[in-house]
């Protein structure tokens, strides 16, 4: 049986041709990183603390882990705002008398990245703008451009502990 090869017959979208991590581009472009530093590197630019970096997993977290994969329990799919037990331990830890919450008022993303757009796309129309801190997380502004949200920026004071610049 012979395979067809596959063939990209379309032109990539905008939208495509647009997408760019500025975090990445600004550590894989600009600071020229040699593929052997003369001293060692912790690299925590895309939130990488591996165990290369001097973060091994601990012992009782690997056990864990070892666990749930075992019993099977947990193969499958989550939630989308997240496991219920992972939000309950969250409410439990976080809820005081002055700001009580619940579990099912816990959203869990798999990073800052996913919070951000999950919390942009919830309470943004497209055309609506933000207001976004500077210096900030470099990438909510590109996720502004995805969704089509304008940003505006605000500036924060390093030297008034980084109090936000009410000029």
């Amino acid at each position: 049986m012979q395979v067809a090869s596959w063939q990209n017959k379309h032109k990539s979208t905008r939208r495509t041709r647009e997408l760019r991590n500025p975090i990445r581009a600004t550590v894989e472009k600009e600071f020229n990183i040699p593929k052997e530093p003369p001293v060692p590197l912790l690299n925590f630019s895309i939130g990488d603390i591996k165990k290369a970096n001097g973060y091994p997993i601990a012992d009782q977290v690997q056990q864990a882990i070892e666990e749930v994969v075992k019993s099977g329990d947990y193969n499958s799919y989550t939630p989308s705002n997240g496991a219920l037990a992972v939000r309950q331990a969250i409410a439990d830890h976080y809820a005081t008398p002055k700001n009580p919450f619940t579990a099912e008022e816990v959203f869990v993303t798999s990073g800052a990245t996913e919070g951000i757009i999950n919390t942009l796309r919830a309470l943004c129309e497209e055309g609506d703008n933000v207001l976004l801190p500077r210096p900030g997380f470099p990438l909510a502004i590109q996720i502004c451009h995805n969704i089509n949200v304008e940003y505006r920026f605000y500036d924060l004071l390093p030297d008034q502990n980084w109090e936000v610049d009410l000029a």
